[in-house]
């Protein structure tokens, strides 16, 4: 992510387990990367009310098909004290889960979607864990449920089995009743990742195995996510995610959705007072005299200037100790 000065301090990471109900869970961010929408839209934010929305544009089409199972995927990357971008979820697909440790058993490649006819390439958790560490071939549903459609898991959200179509996979899933939303699963190939779906861009986890295109937002806009969702930083973009737990600002964290919406984890040295490795810090507007910053604290650009992905985003600034 792109910190709110040029030194890093409004960052934090941190690889510390944070238990759930059900288990639990944490997120390495291992990249992301290219974002593409369905082409109808020529790019560009709109306003609408008093917050701009981020429109990005078309990205690329996949650049070559890939020769069957050969889309690049990490082993043996754990996380560790210097990962920045790190997130917190539950048990099962409530968000983002820890980068499994050692090798990665790969059966078929999400990106290309390689399986049989009749099955599809999804991501589960091969040893009975909270964690996605394999992918594996699975049928599909006789009635597949579309993108953005209410889904249902067999087992868990961490078995590879839903009845989301081909492309595709049941995320953010309630653990009582095992129904989620599909989201689309990025193509093409972890180094060239496509996104279909309107403003969402692909982010990479859990050592390449999870690659999912998630929605792009402004954190300046608390109507930006659904219910339950926060808009977090993450790489260069912002993206909604569940909300882990949540901290008002000041308040101790250790992962980047572990504040209230409107709010980040920043480094300790970012907020005065601060006790812990990292303390929720608010978002802020440049533009707005008034920042809602806490004593002690200014309102620092996100980018560097001209450095925005997206001109929606210039004016967001985090709350930091000067």
């Amino acid at each position: 992510m792109s910190s709110a000065d040029t030194s890093g301090t409004t960052t934090v990471s941190s690889s510390t387990t944070v238990g759930t109900s059900e288990g639990s869970s944490t997120v390495t961010t291992t990249e992301s990367t290219t974002t593409a929408t369905d082409g109808s839209s020529s790019g560009g934010s709109t306003t609408g009310g008093d917050f701009c929305t981020i429109d990005l544009p078309p990205g690329p089409a996949c650049p070559a098909q890939a020769p069957r199972g050969s889309a690049s995927v990490r082993s043996g990357a754990a996380a560790g004290p210097a990962d920045e971008d790190d997130l917190v979820g539950g048990y099962g697909g409530g968000g983002f889960i820890q980068d499994p440790d050692g090798g990665t058993p790969v059966q078929c490649s999400t990106f290309e979607q390689d399986c049989p006819d009749g099955e599809k390439c999804t991501p589960w958790a091969n040893d009975g864990g909270s964690s996605w560490n394999a992918t594996h071939c699975t049928p599909v549903d006789p009635a597949p449920v579309a993108i953005g459609q209410a889904c249902m898991v067999e087992g868990n959200g961490v078995s590879g089995v839903d009845n989301c179509g081909v492309g595709a996979m049941c995320w953010d899933v309630d653990n009582q009743t095992n129904m989620g939303v599909c989201v689309e699963l990025c193509s093409c190939s972890e180094l060239t990742p496509v996104c279909e779906t309107d403003n969402t861009a692909c982010l990479i986890t859990n050592d390449g195995v999870l690659a999912l295109c998630l929605p792009v937002c402004n954190p300046l806009d608390p109507g930006a996510c659904a219910d339950g969702d926060g808009c977090f930083p993450v790489d260069d973009l912002f993206h909604c995610a569940p909300v882990a737990g949540g901290g008002a600002p000041g308040d101790e964290c250790q992962y980047i959705n572990a504040c209230d919406p409107g709010t980040f984890c920043a480094a300790a040295g970012s907020v005065p007072g601060c006790g812990g490795v990292g303390c929720c810090s608010s978002f802020c507007d440049l533009a707005q005299p008034a920042n809602g910053c806490l004593a002690g604290q200014d309102c620092l650009p996100w980018y560097a200037e001209g450095q925005e992905p997206d001109a929606c985003l210039g004016s967001v600034g985090a709350c930091a100790a000067g």
